[in-house]
């Protein structure tokens, strides 16, 4: 259900709107890599990416 409501209010939002939540993803995914690196570097240990 969520994800269903999701959907269609993401399909009928504007471009701008859908434009700003995409990069707010991809910001959150560029910190979340950087925070991987800096606590795996910090505890000695080498960075392996997951995706």
């Amino acid at each position: 259900m969520v994800v269903e409501e999701a959907f269609w209010s993401y399909g009928y939002s504007t471009r701008d709107t859908r434009a700003t939540f995409l990069r707010a993803i991809a910001e959150i995914e560029s910190m979340r890599r950087v925070f991987t690196r800096s606590k795996t570097l910090s505890v000695g240990r080498s960075v392996v990416e997951v995706t």
